[in-house]
């Protein structure tokens, strides 16, 4: 970061140059993410957001939320598999 701020601070704010040094940065291609959310905290932060009921009575928003984590992937509501090797 300060690397990038030299860099700002010496062009006088040329963003070309310091899109440059952002891409020659090693941190900029570390292949790890420091924090992803599973599918089920990305469907709960959304109903969050749009100040969702936790529950209804005819279960429709729970099954939608169910199926929107289930098309990322993630499959709520069920037993886990074991992982091989254990």
């Amino acid at each position: 970061m300060a690397r990038l701020e030299a860099v700002f601070n010496k062009t006088g704010g040329d963003l070309k140059a310091l899109a440059i040094a952002a891409m020659e940065d090693d941190a900029a291609w570390e292949p790890k993410p420091n924090k992803m959310r599973s599918p089920v905290e990305y469907v709960t932060a959304g109903y969050r957001l749009l100040d969702l009921p936790g529950s209804d009575a005819d279960g429709q928003l729970t099954r939608a939320a169910m199926m929107s984590a289930r098309a990322m992937g993630e499959f709520p509501m069920t037993r886990r598999r074991p992982k091989a090797g254990r």
